[in-house]
């Protein structure tokens, strides 16, 4: 028996209803939202159906969702009909049929509603789940359906060397010991107004203890006695380990007193949520914490550009405590500056 929430809704949004809608407002519908182009390219997709088809948003976006993300659907009942009715700007507003998703861990029945947007060149599939099978159909019914829907390693088979971790059901983890929870608690018990840049800040001073102890068991010596080429791979691991992403270090510029970092991947970009703007505050405060305690001495950590905001990776910029304001002036600007850009506006110094 499907959930009630799961299942398709009686009477659907209508296309203004979808259209108005924000991102996160589709999240809190209890059914799967998908929107094509013209093409079938997926230009958005809501956490129900990432959910319970076990793919990740950030890696469907844009991609052809009747080739590569659902080869099940390029059927004349699936695609067939989608091509028909974006090709009809006069025709019904919406059409109804049912469906087979062939998913590899199991095959879902579904109610497809296929909406008209306000916008020309784009239609939402609603998708209700009416029932679950924990297997695969050997035979959907529908002529010429694939056995297989794609899987989540094939659309990024090596992202597990990105800094990636995904459970059994292919959702993204962090993996946190309880030490994170107990930072949490203590961080914000003494001030509620603590920013999650404060909690990143308390959580690296533990993960700090633990690069020490890393450090001593490896090179029997301390992290401010080892090359500093060695003390950044152990902290760009011990990212990769916990999953926040792949996270890489441009020594370059720290004879002017700087160090620049990239984080691909990022686990905080790519969650969904309701945040707007640079979502990597928390890696911020990691990162200070780590390098204040590499270095002996205070230190602040910046986020310059967020792949949350369309930028390619999140870039963070570290430098002494006392070149904060320098640091944050050179940081406002629009666009957002590169790491040269950031440079050229400090200056140099330690």
């Amino acid at each position: 028996m499907t959930p009630p929430s799961l299942a398709a809704p009686a009477s659907g949004p209508g296309a203004v209803d979808l259209d108005a809608r924000t991102d996160q407002d589709l999240d809190l519908l209890p059914y799967g939202v998908i929107a094509l182009d013209r093409e079938g390219v997926i230009v958005r997709y809501n956490r129900v159906e990432a959910r319970l088809a076990r793919l990740d948003r950030a890696l469907v976006l844009g991609k052809d969702f009747f080739r590569t993300v659902a080869p099940c659907t390029a059927t004349p009942e699936f695609e067939g009909r989608f091509r028909a009715f974006i090709a009809d700007p006069n025709g019904p507003s919406r059409i109804r049929f049912e469906y087979v998703f062939n998913f590899r861990f199991g095959a879902q029945e579904v109610d497809i509603d296929l909406v008209r947007s306000s916008f020309p060149d784009r239609v939402y599939v609603c998708v209700g789940r009416r029932a679950f099978r924990r297997a695969p159909l050997r035979d959907t019914g529908i002529p010429g359906a694939a056995l297989d829907g794609v899987a989540l390693s094939q659309l990024a088979p090596n992202e597990s060397k990105m800094g990636v971790v995904r459970d059994a059901l292919e959702r993204r983890n962090l993996v946190l010991d309880a030490s994170f929870l107990d930072v949490l608690a203590v961080t914000f018990q003494r001030d509620a107004r603590g920013t999650i840049e404060d909690l990143g800040v308390a959580y690296g001073r533990r993960l700090a203890l633990d690069l020490e102890a890393e450090a001593g068991e490896a090179f029997d010596a301390a992290l401010a006695d080892i090359p500093i080429v060695t003390t950044m791979e152990l902290v760009t691991n011990l990212f990769a380990r916990q999953g926040w992403g792949a996270l890489a270090v441009d020594l370059r510029p720290a004879r002017s007193g700087v160090m620049a970092f990239t984080l691909e991947r990022s686990a905080f970009a790519e969650a969904p949520g309701t945040l707007g703007g640079k979502r990597c505050g928390l890696v911020a405060g990691i990162l200070r914490a780590l390098l204040s305690h590499v270095a002996t001495k205070p230190l602040v950590v910046q986020e310059s550009k967020c792949s949350a905001e369309g930028a390619g990776t999140c870039t963070f910029i570290a430098t002494g405590a006392r070149r904060e304001e320098q640091l944050g002036a050179a940081m406002r600007t629009s666009p957002p500056p590169s790491i040269e850009e950031v440079l050229r506006a400090m200056g140099s110094g330690g």
